[in-house]
């Protein structure tokens, strides 16, 4: 009885201090119409995909370690932590994250590991000319 006892409290202590892991993922859509020029002003790391769709579509996946559901939840939905907003200046499509000075997450005396990375889907009318600046080709 007591052996069973002392597992039961091991495995619960393990299961106290385990790392939890929590992951999200936002979409986006935007529009370019017939711009010619896309600027790119993301904090994230970014993978560029084309497709032929006529629209930039965005996939920001977001890891988020040793933090509550909670604290995810208040930056994406209060802080706009993760959004991605877009605005036309003087001819071109500028994509800009909202946050462009991500501070590290506090919680609980620690510092929260956090991993973001955006996919981009951008129209095939389109060619990346390095340094984020996407050209119309078409």
């Amino acid at each position: 009885m007591l052996r069973k006892l002392l597992l039961l409290s091991v495995f619960c202590l393990i299961g106290l201090s385990a790392k939890a892991q929590l992951e999200e993922v936002i979409h986006h859509t935007f529009n370019p119409e017939d711009i010619p020029e896309i600027h790119l002003n993301l904090i994230e790391e970014y993978e560029l995909l084309p497709w032929a769709g006529n629209q930039i579509l965005t996939e920001t996946y977001i890891e988020l370690y040793d933090a509550s559901p909670e604290i995810l939840k208040f930056l994406i939905e209060e802080k706009a932590r993760y959004e991605i907003v877009s605005s036309i200046q003087e001819g071109f499509l500028l994509l800009s994250s909202t946050d462009q000075d991500r501070a590290p997450i506090q919680f609980r005396g620690n510092t929260c590991s956090e991993f973001v990375r955006t996919k981009i889907y951008i129209p095939d009318s389109y060619q990346d000319n390095g340094e984020g600046l996407l050209i119309r080709v078409d």
